[in-house]
């Protein structure tokens, strides 16, 4: 715009069909949303926006478990405001504040503090403190069936404050580094809980759980030479989840998924030519918490040739040092299922 502010409107519209066995789905999603950033007094940098979304669902099962109602439309809608504020040359604040509705569980705020510190002219020291929710689904709401399971219709948002500080440093011309940190409080996290004190089912889902989290991540790039880098990365989670009085939990904390305790990479990044790239990629990612699964270690490996500027042809490898592994542990999945070595041919066109 002719005020150097800038505007823009997206809609679309998606249609998903799946079926197996006994089950038929249907989805259509409708979205639209609009964004518009301006500056004022060349102090403020201020983004707002809006957007609606509804999705129309009918699933038709014959299976265990079903819906009751086959036929269900689900809407949400949301504003957000933000502001960058340039408190000093070298000093920033971002105030953000976000307003979501859902038709499940009502209105969730969900504001945004960030303060951005540029130390010198390589390196830059931040911190923020955010809200953020996961809205209810027609299956933590709706699934029933089987005899297991009933319908759970005061399920709510699951909820999370998170903590952040990081820094990013340009200590040497060849060398970028980067560290950030967070703490996580949650509450309202999904829980299978039985509804008879006698018995193990039926079960409702509900909001019984609650618990913290906490870690650090690490990277960085270093160019050995102009042709070869080098990027190790690595990061460490530490969970620490409870029930809440008057409630269980009999998968033992399942749905909180698969975390590990560490995560650790290296990557080398080759120009070998002109022409010619060589990317090789080592990484150990350690057991996960609630789970008997056990560390492992794999590594990639990508040769690309750029036979012109618009065409590449490459070849891939993933998983290499073993045959296959196990990433995730699925009771639902007999046998388990497993990652295999896997090894493709690329072909990319530009135009």
């Amino acid at each position: 715009m002719d005020n150097g502010s800038t505007a823009q409107i997206q809609a679309y519209y998606n249609q998903d069909d799946a079926s197996q066995v006994g089950l038929r789905e249907a989805l259509e999603t409708f979205d639209l949303q609009a964004q518009q950033d301006f500056t004022v007094w060349n102090i403020h940098r201020i983004v707002w926006g809006v957007e609606g979304r509804m999705w129309q669902d009918r699933l038709v099962s014959s299976q265990a478990f079903f819906f009751a109602k086959p036929n269900s439309t689900i809407t949400l809608a949301n504003g957000f405001a933000q502001d960058e504020i340039a408190l000093l040359p070298d000093l920033k604040l971002t105030l953000g504040i976000k307003g979501e509705y859902n038709s499940y569980s009502g209105f969730d705020p969900l504001p945004n503090l960030r303060l951005a510190w540029q130390v010198d002219d390589h390196s830059l020291l931040w911190g923020a403190v955010s809200r953020a929710v996961r809205t209810p689904s027609r299956i933590d709401r709706e699934l029933q069936g089987g005899g297991i399971l009933i319908p759970a219709p005061n399920f709510q948002s699951e909820k999370l404050t998170a903590y952040e500080l990081g820094f990013r440093a340009q200590p040497l011309d060849r060398l970028s580094v980067s560290i950030a940190t967070f703490y996580n409080v949650y509450d309202d996290i999904r829980t299978d809980n039985s509804v008879s004190s006698t018995a193990v089912i039926p079960v409702r889902l509900g909001n019984g759980l609650t618990g913290t989290s906490y870690g650090v991540e690490a990277w960085a790039t270093y160019n050995v030479f102009d042709w070869w880098r080098l990027k190790p990365g690595m990061s460490a989670l530490t969970e620490h989840y409870h029930l809440k009085p008057g409630n269980t939990d009999i998968t033992q904390f399942q749905a909180l998924g698969q975390d590990p305790h560490y995560q650790a990479q290296l990557r080398s990044e080759m120009n070998v030519s002109p022409t010619v790239e060589l990317d090789l990629a080592l990484r150990q990612v350690g057991r996960p918490a609630h789970s008997l699964l056990a560390a492992y270690t794999e590594a990639d490996a990508r040769i690309g040739w750029h036979m012109t500027n618009a065409l590449e042809l490459s070849l891939e490898g993933l998983n290499l040092l073993h045959p296959q592994h196990q990433e995730v542990a699925d009771p639902a999945a007999f046998p388990g299922r497993e990652i295999p070595r896997s090894v493709m041919v690329r072909l990319r066109a530009g135009f």
